[in-house]
């Protein structure tokens, strides 16, 4: 009978759920892609403010 108790040195066996695992990663990538655009923008409008405050 195999040993079926895990431990550190033994490598998980189990499959794990792929087209979940790729979903949830799709999912993390879509947040990431939201916050960097949205950093960019902000971005883009201090620029403008700080662009402005020198011409004056």
């Amino acid at each position: 009978m195999p040993n079926t108790t895990h431990t550190s040195d033994q490598p998980i066996t189990s499959t794990p759920d792929l087209p979940l695992v790729i979903e949830l990663l799709q999912n993390q990538l879509d947040d990431l892609t939201a916050t960097v655009r949205a950093q960019q923008a902000e971005l883009t409008r201090q620029a403008t403010r700080i662009a402005d405050l020198e011409r004056t």
